[in-house]
């Protein structure tokens, strides 16, 4: 840069420097750095439904494919800008989260704040119609919304809400198979005229333990309540 000052020629004939040198301009360089303390981490969340195989409006291009140019255009500006950045090693991470009907938003998250955890969502509950569930002991019921298991047929979850997540941890498979010590029991098959075992097998008590079934693994329908 080239700067001509108004009050260093003033400045340096005060100091001795001859008309000429004060009236002199002044060049220097300039430098600038970005500078970030974390990284930048940017998700995008990307419709791949069908609808957008449609062709957008105003263009002769399908909305897919619009996405996909903006979405690269978004990309390459923010890499441009992060080559810039010189004190973090990766100054910038993105994300990719493509959905249609459905989102994988990841197993640990089925407790999140913004998860409809009590089935509240008046599609929550599609295809399930829990008031089949009506056993004398073993029953559903809906109390604010929520549905509840009740009766003693539920054991130690009765009371417990009733929604699509309840659904993988009631489901169980046999684990373990435990004989219980002495418990051998002689079981007659076939008897002989005087009353006495002609044939006989023996039956053993067992232990079942449980574990479960399936598990959810993070896929939700993305909807609003």
């Amino acid at each position: 840069l080239d700067y001509k000052p108004y009050f260093y020629p003033v400045f340096g004939q005060l100091v001795g420097k001859s008309e000429t040198d004060a009236n002199q301009k002044i060049s220097f360089n300039v430098t600038s750095e970005v500078r970030l303390k974390n990284t930048l981490e940017v998700a995008l969340a990307l419709d791949n439904s069908g609808s957008m195989t449609k062709t957008g409006t105003g263009s002769g291009q399908t909305r897919i494919d619009l996405l996909k140019t903006a979405a690269k255009q978004l990309v390459d500006t923010l890499a441009q800008q992060a080559a810039m950045i010189k004190q973090v090693d990766r100054p910038v991470q993105f994300g990719l989260v493509p959905f249609a009907a459905s989102v994988n938003v990841g197993p640990g998250n089925g407790n999140a704040s913004w998860m409809d955890t009590e089935g509240l969502s008046p599609v929550s509950n599609e295809n399930f119609d829990w008031s089949t569930l009506n056993a004398a002991d073993k029953y559903a019921q809906q109390t604010n919304g929520i549905w509840y298991k009740r009766g003693t047929g539920w054991g130690t979850d009765e009371g417990q809400m009733l929604t699509r997540f309840s659904l993988y941890r009631d489901m169980k498979v046999v684990t373990n198979h435990e004989r219980v010590t002495n418990s051998k029991r002689v079981v007659c098959d076939e008897y002989n005229s005087n009353n006495t075992c002609k044939r006989s097998h023996d039956e053993y008590d067992y232990i079942d333990s449980y574990g479960p079934f399936a598990s959810w693994q993070g896929c939700v329908e993305a909807r609003p309540y």
